[in-house]
Formats: structure tokens, C-alpha cells, sequence
């Protein structure tokens, strides 16, 4: 972004009208930062794949955060009941162990150890052996369907054709835990506990739009910045404007995302949940799921927040001019001023919940804040003392108009 310049480059004219804009309509322009914005909403979605849905340790961390909620873990423990009591005939194992003069009681008491069970087997889930079989369970379940995605078909084929999460050990631990154990070694079918993620003919489309997405990840954000600083390079002597607007744009995509984020874990909660009493828990699944989408969408409502300021900030207002008087000081001393710069950027890569991760990224990022930062302390160094207010020249409020295009 060179050769910014803010509006008031030449008031009087645009207040007659006479004199002619330079550069591309202001339709191209608007035209340009929205088609960038619809391309970060899906470019989003895009990091939210790389960065949770195909790295293994951030799931795992997701599927921590699962185990831990109430109504996930509740509806877990029924599952994990019904598998168990489905290899398991307690009602056959009390009367084994009642006087023959009672035989028969099992049908009885049965009912009310199996309406108990999912309660103790939620006790036990929030233990730290639950925990870490979960992790682990969790882990190689999607190494397999991570390697699965791009293009390991081996991790299937040894599969029967699927990848699965295994929970048949949390089955035999709780049916241990239960006083189940007599019984579990012969009842128990091979496949409990075994919940399909996906069988073998979605392979190709899973293959496919892996390979799309880790194709143009870095492409779309590219492509996206390119806009963006084109549509502002274009807007020539309203270029404040259009940065404004850039920022006011990002922060609408951002809470599209928000809004499409609710808009499909609702959409899947009505699809998935069939019954009632696992709606909270899908619910909270595919909330926990999409968390990064979150993190992504208000890290971009605050970036835009940021940009939209920046543009007001090196416009001519009595409030920027003041501020920009404000941080002369600290301007004029290049050292002090970039450290707190770099500072910035710094916390930004390291300390926000989505950061650009590729060194494409994260040196186009690093060279649009290098030149907002200069541009920004030539605009202070050039703003002129509040005596010149006193003597009445309305020009006083404006920036230097060679410190800013001077800028890199």
C-alpha cells in the first residue's frame, strides 16, 4: 500500500466538483474489496481445515474439550451402556449368582442396573485413565484419517474398508469397572464400540477436496491481500477511503463467519440428531468442532477494526490530528517507535488465536505492517504544532501529503 493519501488532499475541488478524479471508477474499486472479502469467508473455512480438521494434535486438544463437556460426555456414556449391556445378558449373570429359589429375580433387578449404568459410566469417564485412553483412542483414529486424506490408502485397506473411532476398550474398562468382568470375555462382540467416520467409497471426494484446499490455501490468501491493496492503490486520491472501507469489509466477513458457523452446526444438529436427548450433545459437538472458525472470524472482526481506525487515523479529523500530535514525540525517535511496532506485530503472530502459519503469509503480513508503521510515524513527524490552528490555516489538520506517499 504506497501513495496513500487521505481525502483532503484537495477539499476545495471536491467540494466544487471541478476537478477529475484520477484512477479506476469507485464501482472497480468497491467491486475488488468486495470479491476480496468473499474470498477470505471461504478462505476461512479453508484454515479452518488445515488447522483443525488435518492436524492431528490440535483435535486431539478439540477432542479433550468433548470429554470434558457434561452433555457429550452423557451421551457418550449411553452409548457406551447400550454396547455394553447389548454383548452382556445381566439379568442371566445375577441369577447366576442368586440361590435357585430365586432364580428369576434377574429379570427384575436388570432393568434398574442398566438405567444406573450410563450415570457410573460418567463417573468413570472423568477420571484421568478414562481421559488419557480418550486422547490416545482420538489420536490414532485421526492420524488414520488424516492419512487417509492425503492419499495414504493403506490406513483403510488394513480397516475393512473404514476408518473408525475404537472405543470397544472403554467398553471392556467400564464393563470391568461395572463388575461385568466374568462375562465380557465371551459376550462382548469384536465390534463394539466401534463408531465408522467414513467408509471407503467417499475416499475420492475426501482426497480430492483435501488436495484442493492445500492447493490454494496460500493462493487465496494472496490473492485476497492482492485486492484488497490493489483496490486501494487504484482509488488514487480517496485511497483513505477505500482503506477504510477495506477494514469496515473485514469486519462484515467476520461476522459472516459467525453467523454461517451457527448456520451449519444448527443445520447439522437437525440433520444428525434424531432423537431429542442427543441434540444438546450434537450441538455442542459440532460448537466445540468449529471453535477455530470462531477464533478465526473475531480475529478478523479485530483486524478489520484496526485497519478501518488506522485510515481514520491518518485523515484529516481534529482527533487524528491530535493524536498524531500525541505520538510525535515517540515518532521521532525511529528506534523507539519500530521496537514498539515490531512489539506489536510480534504479540499479533504469536499471541492470536489465528495467525498465518506459511512464510508466504507471514511476509506478505509482515511487509503491509512495515508499511503502515512508517507510514504512520511520517504522518506524525509531519503534522504541524497546534499553533498553527491558532492562526487560522484549516490546513493544520491535515498530514503531510509527501510523508504519507513517501511512505514504503
Amino acid at each position: 500500500m504506497t501513495d496513500i493519501e487521505p481525502d483532503a488532499v484537495a477539499p476545495a475541488a471536491e467540494e466544487t466538483g471541478t476537478t477529475e478524479r484520477s484512477g479506476a471508477p469507485r464501482w472497480v474499486v468497491w467491486a475488488m474489496i468486495v470479491l476480496a472479502t468473499v474470498i477470505a469467508i471461504f478462505s476461512s473455512l479453508n484454515a479452518w481445515v488445515e488447522q483443525q480438521v488435518l492436524e492431528t494434535e490440535n483435535w486431539v486438544e478439540v477432542s479433550d474439550e468433548l470429554l470434558a463437556n457434561d452433555e457429550i460426555r452423557g451421551a457418550l456414556s449411553q452409548y457406551i451402556a447400550d454396547e455394553l449391556f447389548e454383548g452382556v445378558d445381566i439379568a442371566d449373570q445375577i441369577d447366576s449368582q442368586l440361590p435357585d429359589a430365586l432364580v428369576g429375580l434377574g429379570g427384575f433387578v436388570a432393568p434398574a442396573i442398566r438405567a444406573g449404568a450410563p450415570q457410573a459410566i460418567d463417573r468413570v469417564l472423568g477420571s484421568d485413565a478414562s481421559a488419557g485412553l480418550w486422547r490416545q483412542v482420538n489420536e490414532t483414529a485421526h492420524q488414520a484419517f488424516v492419512a487417509v486424506a492425503r492419499g495414504d490408502d493403506s490406513a483403510i485397506q488394513s480397516n475393512d474398508g473404514v476408518v473408525v473411532l475404537d472405543l470397544g476398550e472403554f467398553v471392556r474398562m467400564l464393563g470391568i469397572d461395572l463388575g461385568l468382568e466374568e462375562r465380557l470375555g465371551d459376550r462382548l462382540p469384536d465390534d463394539a464400540g466401534q463408531l465408522v467416520l467414513f467408509e471407503s467409497d467417499i475416499i475420492d471426494q475426501i482426497q480430492s477436496a483435501v488436495r484442493i484446499i492445500e492447493l490454494t490455501s496460500v493462493i487465496l490468501f494472496v490473492v485476497v491481500v492482492g485486492l484488497y491493496v490493489g483496490a486501494v492503490y487504484l482509488a488514487r486520491d480517496w485511497r483513505r477511503q477505500a482503506l477504510r472501507g477495506v477494514g469496515v469489509c473485514i469486519v462484515v466477513g467476520g461476522l459472516a463467519v459467525l453467523l454461517l458457523r451457527n448456520a451449519a452446526v444448527s443445520y447439522a444438529t437437525n440433520q444428525v440428531a434424531d432423537q431429542p436427548s442427543v441434540r444438546d450433545a450434537v450441538r455442542a459437538v459440532g460448537v466445540i468442532a468449529t471453535d477455530l472458525l470462531d477464533e478465526i472470524a473475531w480475529t478478523a472482526i479485530v483486524v478489520g477494526l484496526v485497519i478501518a481506525l488506522y485510515a481514520v487515523l491518518i485523515g484529516p479529523s481534529r482527533a487524528a490530528t491530535t493524536i498524531r500530535r500525541w505520538l510525535r514525540p515517540v515518532a521521532a525517535q525511529p528506534l523507539a517507535f519500530w521496537a514498539i511496532g515490531v512489539a506489536l506485530l510480534l504479540l499479533y503472530m504469536f499471541g492470536a488465536p489465528v495467525a498465518p502459519r506459511q512464510w508466504l503469509s507471514t511476509l506478505v503480513v509482515a511487509v503491509l505492517w512495515v508499511a503502515g508503521i512508517e507510514m504512520l510515524r511520517r504522518a506524525a513527524l509531519s503534522t504541524p504544532d497546534e499553533t498553527a490552528d491558532d492562526d487560522g490555516d484549516d490546513s493544520a489538520d491535515e498530514p503531510d501529503q509527501a510523508a504519507l506517499s513517501a511512505a514504503p
